[in-house]
Parts: structure tokens; C-alpha cells; sequence
């Protein structure tokens, strides 16, 4: 069987990622932080289901591929912030598919089971025709007091993820109100969901305390 390019790439990175417990002092670390090999199976399962529907879109921020910035979520949770909790990290990686038509709730269910589909549909933003994307983002954060803890600590790991990128978003793609707005929703997020991740809110608050001190505002 043939393994194209990008799934190769993919399957190297999921391993920098598993491996990254090198780069981390393993005497703080507890025990459960190494993921079993049965569900690091299902991370790469939830990987290749990413990547099988949503390799030919990108990221809006990072102009990345939607299996590139998924890794990415997941690899801050589990080397940023602490979270080694399988059902989390797969529900990182699949965080952005129920945006795509072509798949239903059904075959995330199928697939991973009703768990992560109900994570994975808290931190869906749906598209909807009479409201523009920032409206879309607002309702999300709006409704994340209400969601799991799993579901919240995937938005904070997006969020942190993006936040580090939006200094070299090209000016084009997004106006500096619609980064701005983006910096103040994310303070807002941390603000309605406190106590979910202590380091995570920690470097969300200072990306965005800086940057509003940058504005004056």
C-alpha cells in the first residue's frame, strides 16, 4: 500500500508529539502522562480522519492544513498545559471536522463514540449565513460556560494556539479590528471559564494583556 507525502509528514509529527515527553522534565510528570499504546492507536486514528477530509482546507490563521493546526492544539495541551487525557487530546484532533458538510455526527459516533462527538460539538463554531464568523466565535465563547471541561480545555488550547500566531497573520486575510476583537474574546473566554486550566489562562491573559497594553486600551 502506498503512503502518500502528507500522510507520512503527519505520522512524523504525531510522533514528535507522543515523543515530545523528552523535552519535559518526566520526574514532575505523573504516571498517567504517558499515553497508553492503545490510545495513542486512537489519537492516530482521529489524525488520520482529519487528514483524510480536511487535508485540502486551511487554516484561516495560520494558512496552515486543518491537520497541521490540530496537531498543534493537541500538542499545547499535552506539552503546555499539562493535559494527557486521551479522550481530550483525540478530541483536539477533531476539533474543526464538524465544520466540514461532508461529515456527520453520526460518523464521528461511529467512529470515536459518543464521548468525543460531545466534546467535539462543544467547541464547534456552525456556519450560518446571517452571521459573520466574529458573531459565530462570540456565540461560542458565550455558550463555553455551559460546556464540558474536556470541551473547554480543547477551546483553550485552540485559542492559546492561534493567539501565538495572530502578530504574523497576513494583513490581507484579517483587518487589525478583526485581531483585535479576536485578542478580546479570547480574554473574554478566560474570564467566563475560570479554573479550567490554571496554565493555560495564565498565557492566554498575558498574550492579550500585552498586546492591550500595545493599544492602550
Amino acid at each position: 500500500m502506498i503512503v502518500n507525502t502528507l500522510h507520512k509528514l503527519t505520522q512524523i509529527n504525531f510522533g514528535r508529539f507522543i515523543s515530545s515527553l523528552r523535552f519535559v522534565n518526566i520526574s514532575s510528570l505523573p504516571e498517567f502522562c504517558v499515553i497508553p499504546t492503545t490510545h495513542q492507536r486512537e489519537i492516530q486514528k482521529a489524525v488520520d480522519f482529519t487528514e483524510k477530509y480536511l487535508k485540502d482546507r486551511h487554516h484561516s490563521i495560520s494558512g496552515e492544513s486543518y491537520t497541521t493546526h490540530s496537531l498543534d492544539v493537541a500538542k499545547t495541551l499535552f506539552t503546555e498545559a499539562n493535559v494527557f487525557d486521551p479522550k481530550v487530546l483525540t478530541a483536539a484532533i477533531l476539533h474543526d471536522v464538524l465544520q466540514d458538510e461532508k461529515i456527520t455526527k453520526e460518523q464521528i459516533k461511529k467512529e470515536f463514540g459518543e464521548e468525543i462527538l460531545k466534546i467535539v460539538e462543544e467547541c464547534t463554531v456552525y456556519t450560518n449565513e446571517s452571521q459573520s464568523h466574529e458573531q459565530e466565535d462570540q456565540k461560542l465563547i458565550t455558550n463555553s460556560i455551559h460546556n464540558s471541561l474536556e470541551a473547554r480545555l480543547v477551546l483553550f488550547a485552540d485559542r492559546l494556539t492561534n493567539l501565538k500566531l495572530l502578530d504574523k497573520i497576513d494583513p490581507e486575510e484579517w483587518k487589525e479590528r478583526d485581531v483585535i476583537n479576536y485578542y478580546r474574546r479570547s480574554y473574554r473566554l478566560i474570564h467566563r471559564c475560570k479554573n479550567t486550566n490554571e496554565i493555560m489562562e495564565e498565557k492566554i491573559r498575558k498574550i492579550c494583556e500585552d498586546k492591550f497594553k500595545t493599544l492602550d486600551v
